[in-house]
């Protein structure tokens, strides 16, 4: 008869490497932990779920993480406990594992996520866990299961598995021939208080998303894994390839979702959404079949590569379908710097986008993220005046490249700096926190144009328009979540300055972060230290003159010294700012 395993699987706790407070929400959802729970459930194990976020009684979130993952290794005797993440997951999973070593150390520890496909043999060194998953965890988690249970200390017949043998470090061969994907039972969110995460946070991710509901409930589905580009900046030469999901099981997954949890906004989780045109026009043809017949009703939104090349025909299809928002990955305006990066588009390929956007009346977002290697003054120059020209009633945002394991960038930035695995292990401990110049430009070139970014970023340069009301929302679902960072929940009548359609709003608004956020980093921040020399060549001082002039002639007065909130048009769904008076 077949052992059943007592598990427990651990969410990475928001905010942890910061000790700053923050919320874990369905919008941004660890989706792969709960195929892991299924997976493991399909199998016969009996399951348990900890979600060591949100509670707003705690102040620090290693307090947070600490008194919860110890009481629920107190109350239950685990045979094992599965934790993973992202590269900025570090120091949760380190501290982690040891607070599991301590309180509970007959428990077998496993970790996988992308912090382990991206850096496996140093991760697995650094961290020592019991087992460490390389790639997709659904099958293997469930061979190491069934190998603790019949045939301990015999796992080399498992792939894509680290592990300790007489005290040795042992590997299995990588293989990503793993199973058919829609033979997968859908993934399991029971565990992880999923209704509170629906009912509390719908307004608390709005920095990554924008809604067309007053009152968000939101969900994400997998529709497709994998991505056969190799963007520099990105981590996909260790991901398999590009496998999609049937049609029919996205639809039943979706009605189970639907009955189970009510979402009103949902979320397709494939980095190629849209770029096959048969499977796509497919996907909403029976989209809208199922949504009359089942009387869903909820909006959706995706994002995409710019090579899907969408047309205005396809748009009428997405808005028709209930899609009210895509996304492209921009990154840069400069032909040069997109070939550099390995992204395959044309800054044409954007622009033709927001116009057909515009056209349909469909939102349209993208990052810029300034700082390839080959960047400059007048690279950078080419992408600010396409932004100024593009993207400003768009849901656009700027920032810097930052190298992270598994991308070329990081495996070629540490070779250059000859990091030994000290250099290593103290750049995880501080990931995200430090000034990262990849370019060839003298370090004080690239912060005054980091510093230039992070002024603007600080600043909303979308129009502006006076709200005909502003009323503090009684207490609700939302309110305690808001409270939590010094926020209230706000309803908002306004009107929009790009349809002129009056908008009812609702928007948890607190301090100014971005004004907070922009005073400590001038304090603190490098880039606001460093003192700026001018290049000498002439050429290129009149391009470093030429940028900086771009930067400083983008409009940003609308709001300055204002009390007001950046926020998207539910009917045309452009973004504009709303002027205030509270």
């Amino acid at each position: 008869m077949k052992k059943s395993m007592k598990i427990l699987i651990l969410l990475p706790t928001v905010g942890y490497d910061a000790d700053r407070f923050g919320f874990q929400t369905s919008g941004d959802f660890p989706t792969g932990l709960a195929y892991v729970a299924s997976a493991l459930k399909a199998a016969g194990h009996d399951v348990d779920g900890l979600n060591p976020n949100n509670d707003v009684s705690y102040t620090s979130p290693k307090k947070m993480l600490k008194d919860k993952l110890t009481a629920k290794l107190q109350e239950n005797s685990y045979d094992a406990v599965c934790l993973g993440g992202l590269c900025i997951h570090f120091q949760f999973l380190e501290d982690s594992i040891a607070l599991i070593r301590e309180v509970s150390p007959q428990s077998k520890i496993v970790i996988g996520g992308g912090i382990v496909t991206d850096d496996a043999y140093f991760i697995f060194e650094n961290l020592k866990p019991d087992f460490a998953i390389c790639g997709q965890a659904e099958e293997t988690i469930v061979q190491v299961m069934e190998a603790l249970t019949n045939t301990p200390n015999e796992y080399e017949h498992i792939p894509n598995l680290h592990f300790w043998k007489d005290g040795k470090h042992c590997n299995t061969p990588l293989s990503h021939k793993y199973g058919n994907i829609d033979d997968r039972a859908f993934p399991d969110y029971s565990l992880f208080d999923m209704e509170d995460m629906l009912e509390h946070g719908g307004l608390h991710n709005q920095n990554l998303f924008r809604y067309t509901r007053s009152k968000p409930r939101v969900m994400s589905i997998i529709t497709a894994l994998g991505c056969p580009f190799k963007c520099t900046f990105c981590v996909h030469d260790t991901v398999h390839r590009y496998k999609e999901r049937s049609i029919p099981r996205i639809m039943e997954e979706i009605g189970q979702l639907y009955d189970r949890y009510k979402f009103n906004v949902l979320i397709m989780l494939d980095e190629l959404f849209a770029i096959y045109k048969d499977r796509f026009h497919a996907i909403c043809e029976e989209l809208i079949i199922q949504r009359e017949r089942n009387g869903w009703d909820f909006d959706w939104m995706f994002q995409t590569h710019a090579s899907a090349n969408l047309t205005e025909a396809d748009l009428k299809m997405l808005k028709k379908a209930g899609c009210y928002y895509f996304s492209y990955g921009i990154e840069s305006a400069s032909p040069e710097v997109l070939k550099s990066m390995k992204k395959k588009t044309q800054p044409e390929q954007i622009q033709n986008a927001i116009e057909l956007s515009r056209k349909a009346e469909i939102g349209f977002g993208g990052n810029f993220i300034f700082g390839d290697i080959i960047e400059n003054f007048e690279t950078a120059k080419e992408s600010m005046l396409f932004f100024d020209k593009n993207c400003k009633d768009m849901h656009t945002n700027l920032g810097v490249i930052h190298p992270y394991p598994g991308s070329k960038l990081f495996s070629d930035w540490s070779v250059e700096n000859n990091f030994d695995d000290a250099d290593r292990l103290s750049f995880y401990r501080h990931i995200d926190r430090e000034f990262v110049n990849l370019t060839k430009l003298p370090d004080n070139h690239w912060a005054r144009i980091s510093r230039e970014i992070f002024t603007l970023t600080a600043s909303n340069w979308e129009q502006a328009s006076p709200a005909i009301s502003c009323e503090e929302e009684p207490e609700g679902p939302d309110t305690l979540w808001a409270e939590k960072v010094g926020a209230k929940v706000y309803k908002i009548h306004a009107v929009c300055p790009h349809c002129k359609q009056e908008s009812h709003l609702r928007e948890a608004l607190g301090p100014n972060n971005r004004k907070e956020a922009f005073e400590a980093a001038q304090k603190n921040k490098i880039i606001f230290n460093m003192k700026y020399e001018p290049p000498v060549d002439p050429k290129e001082r009149k391009d470093a003159d030429d940028l900086i002039e771009v930067f400083q002639n983008i409009d940003t007065s609308a709001t300055k010294g204002k009390d007001y909130f950046n926020t998207g048009c539910p009917k045309c769904l452009k973004s504009f700012n709303v002027l205030l008076n509270r």
